[in-house]
């Protein structure tokens, strides 16, 4: 007899593997010529991957409507995702001795989550699916620069929306507490950066933007304030007690008593 509705407050921890999606692009102008666009265009559309290790808090409240669970539950933590990628030197055509690179960095130190979920309830696991907000900064610096001083960079520094799906499997370890294990995915669409300096484009117009995607592998213990939650979790063995007198007879020889 499991009973899940009620409230809970909860740690979580796991890894974070994201996939920032950095661009640079620009189109034939007064400067470029349409081929060394095209090679900007080109190595300017860059992936960063990144790994790390997540870890935060949740709180969130289910009601229990026979064997299926409705749910809303937020949750804050931390991430360190961070890395860079490069271009390296690429070949401009317009001068003999031509080289130009694009660099991009991009971090995202920490997600929230709001959301509803749906479990239904198999014995004493509970299977979920989840979904709603996602909210984190991204954060990401790029930069352009040839070998005959044309310098530009920019800069993504913002707070950003995105959308978070998942789904997990969560079971009663004692009458208060529950172990859960859960994946979820995050996307947060493409972001404009805004100009930051540059020197000696000749009027070039360069466009930089960056997209997030994150998955997410937690486990997590969480409190249930309901501490009837897992009721008769561990009653497998029923206990009895017994109560009685007992009388003695003795003839006060030496001897046990024998009881009546």
């Amino acid at each position: 007899n499991y009973q899940w509705t009620g409230g809970y407050v909860g740690l979580t921890a796991g890894g974070a593997y994201s996939s920032f999606s950095p661009q640079t692009i620009t189109q034939a102008q007064p400067w470029l010529t349409q081929p060394v666009a095209n090679t900007v265009n080109q190595f300017g559309r860059q992936t960063i991957n990144t790994s790390g290790f997540v870890s935060g808090i949740e709180g969130g409240y289910n009601w229990q409507f026979n064997r299926i669970v409705f749910g809303l539950e937020t949750d804050l933590a931390s991430a360190s995702t961070s890395g860079s990628t490069t271009s390296g030197a690429v070949a401009n055509t317009m001068y003999s001795d031509g080289q130009l690179v694009i660099n991009s960095y991009a971090s995202s130190n920490w997600l929230f989550t709001a959301r509803p979920r749906i479990g239904v309830v198999v014995d004493h696991w509970l299977i979920f699916a989840t979904g709603g907000l996602g909210l984190t900064v991204l954060q990401t610096d790029f930069l352009f620069t040839d070998n005959h001083g044309a310098f530009e960079s920019k800069r993504v520094n913002q707070l950003k929306a995105g959308y978070v799906i998942g789904a997990g499997i969560e079971t009663a370890l004692t009458n208060y507490l529950s172990l859960k294990a859960e994946y979820r995915l995050l996307y947060f669409d493409n972001t404009s950066a805004d100009s930051m300096s540059e020197q000696d484009v000749h009027a070039q117009t360069f466009l930089n933007n960056v997209s997030l995607r994150t998955s997410l592998i937690q486990v997590g213990v969480n409190y249930h304030f309901n501490e009837q939650s897992f009721v008769n979790l561990y009653d497998d063995t029923v206990w009895q007690t017994e109560f009685g007198v007992r009388g003695f007879l003795s003839d006060g020889m030496t001897g046990a008593p024998q009881p009546l």
